[in-house]
């Protein structure tokens, strides 16, 4: 098993496109010159994997069948002897007992969770802007009011926007499984700061150099909706 197991369950619109593409982008880099090793060939296999160890259902037609996904990554891990990281926001959300399945998988005292965060000035839009690009029909005024309504679990909106992001929530879940020196928590840098603060940041988790690597990713970064 990989002497660390790193875990970056997200949170979602927290920088974890980008931070997935620089894993991708970086593969053999990262395995030859820091001993950081990502499981998965493609994207789709992880998010087979999350859906598996999860329960999720699959799209019909779009993903290949989950079935034993979620174990074909933790061999992969198993077999690497350094440091492996598994990338996929729909983990921050995993239920208790499938936080537990997760850590006891990939080895209890070898596992360190990782959150990256964004402040919530521009969570909400880019969620918002997320949901229309997914054929949401609420306008900006009528997101914001559930999200920010006194009973926001109560709606439609708001429960699972919070449910994603309520950081302190999501946090103690996966400590109760980790202990609490073993989860790290990455904060985005402002708006308008060059793109790799990120990397450097997520490099320092990992303890590893940032430099060197592919940096640029505009050609495939998850942009904002444009006109």
């Amino acid at each position: 098993m990989s002497d660390r197991v790193f875990l970056h369950v997200g949170l979602p619109k927290a920088g974890t496109t980008y931070v997935q593409q620089m894993l991708t982008a970086n593969e053999e880099r990262l395995k030859k010159h820091a001993g950081v090793f990502q499981p998965g060939a493609e994207w789709s296999e992880r998010v087979a994997a999350v859906r598996d160890v999860r329960g999720m259902k699959s799209p019909r037609g779009k993903l290949p069948g989950t079935r034993g996904s979620w174990d074909r990554m933790v061999a992969q891990m198993a077999a690497w002897p350094r440091t492996s990281i598994f990338s996929m926001e729909w983990l921050c959300v995993a239920e208790p007992e499938i936080i537990q399945k997760i850590v006891g998988d990939v080895g209890p005292s070898q596992a360190e969770v990782v959150f990256t965060v964004r402040d919530l000035g521009r969570t909400v839009p880019a969620s918002w802007q997320e949901f229309v690009k997914n054929r949401g029909e609420l306008t900006w005024t009528e997101y914001v009011e559930e999200v920010a309504a006194d009973d926001s679990l109560s709606t439609d909106i708001g429960r699972p926007f919070w449910n994603r992001q309520d950081i302190g929530t999501l946090i103690g879940n996966w400590a109760a499984a980790v202990p609490i020196e073993r989860i790290h928590v990455v904060t985005l840098p402002q708006s308008g700061a060059p793109s790799d603060i990120l990397w450097q940041r997520m490099c320092q988790v990992l303890g590893i150099d940032s430099a060197g690597y592919e940096k640029d990713m505009s050609g495939t970064s998850n942009v904002s909706l444009g006109v």
